[in-house]
């Protein structure tokens, strides 16, 4: 039969990178695609957003990734660019140009917003860029190209638009004013999502603080600007009613600068399920110095279960010269009110700022420790000098190349990008990194590593600061950030260095206070150490699997002549007392009575991702199963759990193993043991 759906009018692609985009990352999708989505279809556009499924690892990736954004029959291939995405975008914009060379392409997102009028220079093939909010230039632009009324509408009557003129100059039009009354936009197409257990509202735009490495104000400016409480509400219930969805992200980099509209909002959230039943749970980004303990108290009590928090650096002068300016004691102050008000609260830090010494790097590593021990998940990235920062303007002359990762760049950039990245920092900044004196590169890799392990124990620190007088500063007294050798060393190799040196630090702190710590903390500082390795796993088949020209994902139909394959990403504790999953994770252990049955308390522990780890209790049918399980015959497996489970629960539990990353499914090939 002919199919007779309409086409799109513009395809919107996300940002895709590479090479981890497909593995971790294929149902991302930015808010603001989905605006636009809903705001092409008020004026009368049809559009649609482009779902990655190839993995870009060579030039003929690229190629059939451009012939199947073609697929899609669209007479507008729009893309949204982040710096981490944009040397993907440049060379799938030029394939697609190549296959098809009168179908416009278009750039938006805040790598192309910046860099504007350089990318229509430089690339021929791009033919426009839509700076900033695009939410009603973009609709102007499609009018301007698909409707031909060329005697009402000019290209240079769209404010906000670069592109080239008749004589082949590139025009950069006045920019377009801030959408000042976000409740005018339509509800995003939310419907458009590919997962639906955690959504991101988009509650409001811009961030009148004016951090030097940050280029967030230079896309949506420094006008602070929300979304009404009723609306954001009202985008809830939409959610709601199409997926079921309770758990939300409120998408605003500065949520909690205007307390009285976060009392508000947690208010009306309060009484919304008083009337209707429906608890919302949701987490945001804030400062610290824009929350006191009382609003966290008051966003705890309202559903709030998850904080951002950026503190960048423990030290006052370069808090000072990053225009951060925040005071490192109240931090902590408000990290620990977060995490007392069982708010799950992330820190995160940065590494490698213009002329950072070993001692301020030492204070940044001390605050580290002190926010991880009130139970707050540090983490760390090396500095991206990014277009448009004041940091780009003062040191882009200085920016070095190495292929080493850096804080917005993913896990890495393949040699087929390699080419013209290395060669170009005035368009692929975030991939340079500064040359910082006192800071070797493996030393800033090793420490970043470091402190992106730490939150895994997070549970034995919490313990160990509760039990002793000086613990903590102990672990720092230990921990020589010259311990990094100068030779050069790849991330991998790093990682397992960095966890190696902390937990053997953290286990000389326990010896050395044993008589201090309660019995539990052996118990506790395994499930954390095994925690670890398992992520560092996950990390190893990530790369194996992004590196194989034949990737297999495991996720079709299970049936009885398919074969079972054991992933290595997952371990069975044993251990001597009842550890719950909340407390392991998140509260301290002192105020709970737990129950010792020596190496009858069972946990399987698996690798999520390169920095996560899940942990589930076992009852003892399934830690059976588990211990016994192997790669094996989908019916090897059916008679195994035979006198434990019926068919139907069996092949429901093989589904929930794939589910969580404990198995594949292979299809009709052999198995070796």
């Amino acid at each position: 039969m002919e199919n007779t759906e309409k086409k799109p009018d513009i395809l919107l692609v996300p940002p895709i990178t590479s090479p981890y985009f497909v593995d971790n990352r294929k149902d991302f999708l930015p808010v603001g695609l989905l605006t636009l989505v809903s705001s092409l279809k008020e004026n009368q556009f049809t559009s649609d957003i482009y779902k990655p499924t190839i993995l870009l690892l060579d030039e003929n990736d690229y190629l059939s990734c451009a012939e199947d954004i073609l697929q899609n029959d669209a007479k507008i291939i729009g893309f949204s660019t982040w710096c981490h995405s944009f040397p993907s975008v440049i060379v799938l914009a030029e394939k697609i140009k190549t296959i098809n060379p009168s179908i416009p392409i278009v750039l938006g997102g805040p790598q192309a917003s910046i860099l504007h009028k350089k990318t229509l220079e430089r690339y021929p093939f791009v033919d426009y860029v839509i700076r900033n909010e695009a939410d009603h230039n973009i609709n102007l632009l499609l009018k301007y190209i698909l409707r031909k009324n060329r005697k009402l509408l000019k290209l240079q009557d769209i404010a906000g638009l670069t592109y080239r003129n008749a004589r082949n100059k590139v025009i950069a039009n006045p920019s377009q004013q801030v959408i000042i009354d976000l409740d005018s936009l339509p509800i995003p197409a939310y419907e458009k999502i590919h997962s639906n257990e955690f959504l991101s509202i988009d509650i409001g735009r811009g961030c009148p603080f004016n951090c030097t490495f940050c280029s967030t104000n230079q896309f949506f400016s420094r006008l602070y600007r929300v979304k009404p409480v009723k609306r954001i509400i009202e985008e809830m219930d939409y959610c709601y009613d199409l997926f079921n969805t309770t758990w939300f992200g409120l998408s605003h980099d500065m949520l909690t600068l205007d307390k009285n509209f976060v009392l508000e909002l947690c208010k009306d959230l309060t009484e919304h399920y008083y009337k209707t039943g429906r608890k919302y749970t949701w987490n945001c980004s804030a400062r610290t110095d824009c929350v006191s303990k009382e609003l966290l108290t008051a966003m705890s009590e309202s559903g709030c279960k998850g904080i951002f928090f950026g503190i960048e650096s423990g030290s006052e002068r370069i808090q000072k010269q990053i225009k951060k300016k925040l005071k490192i004691d109240q931090a902590h102050e408000i990290i620990n009110n977060s995490c007392s008000v069982s708010i799950r609260t992330t820190v995160s830090y940065m590494a490698g700022f213009p002329d950072e010494t070993k001692a301020e790097l030492k204070k940044t590593l001390e605050s580290v420790f002190i926010t991880a021990s009130m139970g707050a998940k540090p983490q760390m990235t090396l500095l991206s000098i990014l277009p448009g920062t004041q940091l780009y303007s003062e040191y882009k002359d200085k920016l070095k190349y190495d292929g080493l990762l850096s804080g917005f760049t993913g896990i890495g950039t393949k040699k087929f990008l390699e080419k013209f990245i290395k060669n170009d920092p005035e368009f692929y900044s975030s991939f340079f990194y500064l040359p910082v004196k006192e800071l070797s590169r493996p030393l800033l890799t090793f420490i970043s590593n470091l402190v992106n392990l730490v939150h895994f124990f997070t549970p034995t620190l919490m313990v160990v600061k509760e039990s002793t007088n000086r613990g903590v500063e102990e672990i720092l007294e230990l921990l020589d950030i010259d311990i990094i050798s100068k030779k050069e060393q790849n991330d991998l190799v790093s990682r397992r260095y960095a966890l190696k040196s902390l937990v053997n630090i953290i286990k000389k702190v326990v010896a050395d206070n044993a008589i201090k710590l309660p019995d539990y903390i052996s118990d506790i500082i395994q499930l954390d150490m095994t925690k670890a390795f398992m992520a560092i796993k996950m990390t190893l088949v990530n790369q194996k699997r992004s590196l194989s020209d034949e990737f297999i994902d495991g996720s079709g139909e299970i049936y009885p002549a398919n074969s079972i394959e054991i992933l290595p990403v997952w371990k069975i504790l044993s251990l001597n007392y009842s550890l719950l999953e909340k407390t392991i994770n998140f509260k301290t252990l002192n105020n709970q009575k737990l129950k010792s049955k020596i190496g009858k308390n069972k946990y399987l522990v698996i690798g999520i991702s390169e920095n996560e780890a899940e942990v589930i209790k076992l009852s003892n049918n399934l830690s059976f199963i588990l211990e016994n399980l192997s790669n094996m015959r989908i019916s090897e497996y059916l008679k195994m759990c035979r006198k434990r489970y019926d068919e139907k629960t069996s092949w429901e539990i093989l589904d929930d193993f794939r589910k969580i990353g404990v198995i594949r499914i292979m299809e009709n090939t052999e198995v070796h043991a």
